[in-house]
C-alpha cells in the first residue's frame, strides 16, 4: 500500500523491522525480494525522478543494500549520479562514482565510468582529482573514440593545475578539431599567445 502511494521510505522502513523481527522466516526473504524490486525499479523506470534530488539520494544511502548486484546495480548508481549532477550535487554525484570504479567495476567498464568520474571533477572545479582517477584507470586497450575523449579530459585536468607541457604532451598525436581546440586552450591558458593564435 505505501509503495503504491509513493510513500517508499515507510515500505522500505517496514522491510527493515521484519528483518529485524524475524530474519529467517521465508515470508521476510520473499518481503525482501520484493522491497528489492521495488528499489530497483524506483531508480531504473525514472519513478524517482518525480522525487526531489536530496530525497532520491537520501533514499539510496540509506537503503543502498537493496541495490541490485552486477550491470543493474551499476546502472541504477550511474542514473543517479547524472541526477545529481544536473541539480549542481557533484559532490554527492563524484563520491557515488567513485564507489563504483574503487569496488565494483574493471577493466573497460572502470575505465568509462572514471571517464565521466572526471568530467564530474573538473565540473567541480577540482583538476588534481580528475587527472588523478584518470591516471590510476589508464588501459592499453580501450576503444579508440574512449581513449581519445580520456586524453582530452587529462590535458585539461593538466592544464587545470598548470602543467601545460603535460598538457600538451598527452594530446601531442591527436587530430581534429577537438585536439585542436584544446591545444590552443592550453596554450592560452600559458600565455603563449602565437601558439594559441595559430592553434
Amino acid at each position: 500500500l505505501y509503495v503504491e502511494e509513493a510513500r517508499y521510505r515507510d515500505a522500505f522502513r517496514l522491510l527493515d523491522a521484519a528483518l529485524l523481527s524475524q530474519p529467517n522466516v521465508p515470508v521476510t526473504r520473499t518481503f525482501q525480494n520484493e522491497m528489492a524490486a521495488v528499489f530497483e525499479d524506483l531508480f531504473l523506470s525514472g519513478k524517482a525522478d518525480a522525487l526531489p534530488p536530496i530525497e532520491a539520494l537520501a533514499l539510496y544511502y540509506d537503503f543502498s543494500k537493496l541495490t541490485p548486484v552486477g550491470r543493474r546495480g551499476d546502472e541504477l548508481i550511474r542514473r543517479l549520479s547524472e541526477r545529481l549532477v544536473a541539480v549542481d550535487l557533484l559532490d554527492q554525484a563524484a563520491e557515488l562514482l567513485e564507489h563504483q570504479v574503487q569496488f565494483r567495476l574493471t577493466g573497460a567498464a572502470k575505465a568509462q565510468v572514471a571517464t565521466r568520474l572526471a568530467i564530474v571533477h573538473l565540473m567541480n572545479r577540482k583538476p588534481q582529482k580528475a587527472a588523478a582517477i584518470l591516471s590510476a584507470t589508464r588501459l592499453a586497450d580501450l576503444p579508440l573514440e574512449l581513449r581519445e575523449q580520456r586524453l582530452l579530459l587529462e590535458s585539461r585536468a593538466l592544464m587545470g593545475t598548470n602543467r601545460f607541457d603535460n598538457a600538451l604532451d598527452v594530446i601531442a598525436s591527436l587530430k581534429g578539431p577537438e585536439a585542436a581546440r584544446q591545444r590552443a586552450d592550453v596554450l592560452w591558458a600559458a600565455k603563449r599567445w602565437r601558439g594559441a593564435g595559430e592553434a
